[in-house]
């Protein structure tokens, strides 16, 4: 660790990696080597089963739906962790979020929270708009006698195609009331929603584009209040960013060591890579490069762990620098260790296509950017030193 951990924070380091060892890298080994299949739902329930039995499941889940609710800095020590397993199951071993519905009440308790909380129903998120917007303005509402009625299109949402229903950021425009951003719950099946197309990302989630023709929705589907929208969504991509981090620096640690035991081994040349003084340099700035980003990660976890301490700038700057050191460490591990790193089923060759997204994920790197040099230049808000 960058820093000196307190006692419970190693402890909870030691159980994931326990867990890691005695359990996932078995269920790991049974996986078919073809990168292409799916994963089968049999082995995600001996996932779901065996994460419960060890108290993983629980970590992301509130007290009120029994689970531990582990805070930021502990999922990040969590994430980093199975981070440097690099397993292709390492997605699913933890419960469904409240995430934006985590205040709702009523209805929206009902119908939705409770069964996402229960696995009963899954959601996706519909924020991104299409490059070329229909009518020159984004997804929109008109508000009247107490129903939605959403035009719009919504692209990249995530997980889609099997969701339940889609957590949408719509512009609500009321004649009579208050007019803003809002997320509005919608029904997959909900009369006029067409998927446009299915597709998949180069390092294998899937994706769905949205059409919303005149979809008719009451308003007790609104989260929240109109205008709180926009907040929202951003409260909740600020936690996906951290974990984004975390990962980020648990896959630059993992391809480091992989690194590392590649080049000791025996080389054609007659002498192990290991050896040479210009592949002892590269390894060297890997190790640089890991301790920066666990520096930052770590540093940026206890602040955002504060209480009534606005971390925004400080989570975006930690998910845009560790997106894009894991992407110069994997690519100079695969310099290293050759050709075959980039043999379709090879770890890096893998972990290659994973990374690249991570740059886009929850807002691509040079918009984040913007978003840090607007902050600054505007109100001279200042990343933490």
């Amino acid at each position: 660790m960058p820093e000196l951990l307190p006692t419970n924070l190693q402890n909870l380091q030691k159980k994931m990696q326990s867990f890691i060892d005695d359990v996932l890298v078995d269920i790991e080994s049974n996986l078919d080597p073809d990168l292409s299949q799916s994963i089968p739902n049999s082995i995600l329930n001996e996932v779901r089963t065996r994460s419960i039995e060890n108290g993983i499941w629980s970590l992301t889940q509130p007290s009120e739906f029994g689970g531990s609710e582990a805070n930021i800095l502990e999922m990040t020590v969590i994430r980093e962790t199975l981070g440097q397993a690099n397993l292709r199951i390492g997605n699913y071993i933890f419960g469904p979020q409240p995430g934006i519905l985590a205040s709702v009440e009523g209805k929206l308790r009902e119908y939705y929270l409770l069964p996402l909380m229960k696995g009963e129903k899954r959601g996706a998120f519909a924020f991104t708009e299409p490059r070329t917007i229909p009518n020159g303005k984004p997804t929109w509402a008109s508000l009247e006698n107490q129903e939605l009625t959403i035009t719009g299109q919504k692209s990249f949402v995530s997980g889609g195609s099997n969701a339940d229903f889609f957590s949408t950021l719509v512009n609500i425009e009321s004649k009579s009331g208050t007019s803003g951003t809002a997320i509005v719950l919608i029904d997959k099946d909900s009369k006029g929603i067409s998927i446009e197309r299915e597709f998949r990302s180069l390092d294998g989630s899937s994706h769905i584009s949205i059409i919303l023709d005149s979809v008719k929705v009451p308003d007790w589907h609104i989260v929240g209040e109109i205008g709180e929208g926009m907040p929202r969504a951003l409260r909740n991509i600020s936690n996906v960013r951290m974990a984004i981090a975390a990962k980020s620096t648990g896959l630059a640690s993992w391809a480091t060591h992989f690194t590392a035991e590649h080049i000791k081994q025996p080389h054609r040349s007659g002498t192990p890579l290991s050896d040479r003084e210009g592949v002892r340099l590269r390894i060297a700035d890997m190790l640089i490069q890991v301790y920066a980003m666990r520096s930052i990660l770590y540093r940026t976890a206890r602040i955002a762990n504060t209480n009534n301490v606005s971390s925004a700038n400080e989570v975006l700057t930690a998910k845009v620098f560790c997106t894009e050191q894991v992407g110069l460490i994997i690519d100079r591990a695969i310099d290293l260790c050759g050709g075959n790193s980039l043999i379709e089923g090879h770890p890096l060759e893998r972990t290659y296509r994973d990374i690249r997204s991570l740059r886009f994920a929850e807002g691509a790197s040079d918009i984040l950017r913007l978003n840090l040099a607007k902050d600054y230049l505007e109100s001279n808000n200042l990343v933490r030193s």
